[in-house]
């Protein structure tokens, strides 16, 4: 017996012990557990606001994209429309030339997609919070001059004035792309060029 007994409380005091040290396993099992999830639960959460982030960057870029591009296009319109017009008033008898009229009529078309695709994404703006465009292009419109008629000899000067207001509307909107993409000032940017 007295072997016995002291075995038994031994064995008793061991199954005890593995009681405790298994219960106190699975108690920090679970708290891991609870803690990865936390972890995961927490990158889940950081990565879907860097995405938002990134979404909300992407189409703001793509509004300045579009407008530079839309801007770009009716500058190239309006010098192509006064090289056209000065061509015609030096030589009248154009209007009936039939490659005359068809580049007249492409670069018709070209200004209309141009202003669509510009106004499009003007109303894009400030969806996109691309705050500084909505004023530039505003400014733009009211410093627009009255549509002048083709055939007058004012048509030229007409066509000059837009040539340069769209010009430097898209050096305007550059300018505040690089400030609200990028951060950059306009002194900061910097073109690289290969050697």
């Amino acid at each position: 017996m007295e072997l016995v007994i002291p075995g038994i409380i031994g064995a008793g005091l061991a199954l005890f012990g593995v009681w405790l040290t298994n219960r106190s396993n699975a108690a920090t099992n679970a708290a891991n557990r609870r803690h990865a999830l936390d972890v995961e639960r927490i990158k889940d959460e950081i990565a879907a606001e860097a995405k938002s982030r990134d979404n909300r960057w992407e189409f703001r870029k793509d509004v300045y994209v579009n407008l530079i591009e839309a801007t770009t296009t009716l500058v190239s319109v309006y010098s192509t429309m006064k090289t056209y017009h000065t061509a015609l008033l030096a030589n009248p008898p154009l209007t009936a030339d039939p490659l005359f009229a068809r580049k007249r009529s492409e670069t018709t078309e070209a200004f209309g997609q141009a202003m669509t695709r510009l106004n499009r994404y003007s109303d894009l703006a400030p969806l996109a919070m691309a705050e500084d465009v909505l004023p530039l292009i505003r400014e733009a419109i009211t410093e627009k001059s009255e549509w002048v008629e083709m055939n007058s000899p004012d048509h030229v000067p007409y066509l000059r004035r837009q040539l340069a207001l769209f010009t430097e509307l898209r050096s305007k909107l550059q300018a505040a792309g690089r400030r609200e993409l990028w951060g950059a000032p306009e002194g900061e940017a910097k073109v690289c060029r290969s050697s």
